[in-house]
């Protein structure tokens, strides 16, 4: 099941990433459903080496282009899925950050990854400034 799921992952990344339209067609239940499994997959990794987390963070950030249909959505304050992601980010931010003797993989993605977190993060409070987030996270992987 994982392993289809992560393929599904990628697509749906992929799609929500390069297309205006794709977040447009989702509903309110879509946007649910993505975010439990985006929220679990965030979950996994903490404590691992995150070698499964290239598209975590992806799709997360994908699932914010659905503001293209409703503007305040995934908005601290405002849709508690925000609050959700917020709680997962700051998580893996922690584990990522607090690990002594990590192994020379673990320090890569911390050194790849924290910053794009902090990326997501500011998207979250609605205070987002980096226009290439998506193709920076894709890069990172």
């Amino acid at each position: 099941f994982y392993r289809n799921w992560r393929v599904e992952s990628a697509c749906m990344a992929f799609l929500l990433s390069r297309s205006d339209t794709a977040p447009k067609l989702l509903e309110r239940e879509d946007i649910e459903r993505l975010a439990k499994r985006t929220i679990k997959d965030f979950e996994g990794n903490i404590r691992t080496e995150y070698t499964t987390f290239n598209y975590a963070p992806f799709l997360m950030a994908g699932l914010l282009r659905w503001r293209l249909k409703e503007t305040k959505a995934l908005l601290l304050g405002v849709d508690t899925l925000a609050d959700k992601f917020l709680d997962v980010l700051e998580r893996v931010e922690r584990d990522l950050s607090s690990r002594r003797n990590a192994s020379a993989q673990l320090i890569k993605k911390r050194k790849k990854y924290l910053p794009l977190l902090a990326d997501i993060k500011d998207e979250l409070k609605g205070k987002g400034s980096n226009p290439d987030l998506l193709l920076d996270i894709y890069n990172a992987a």
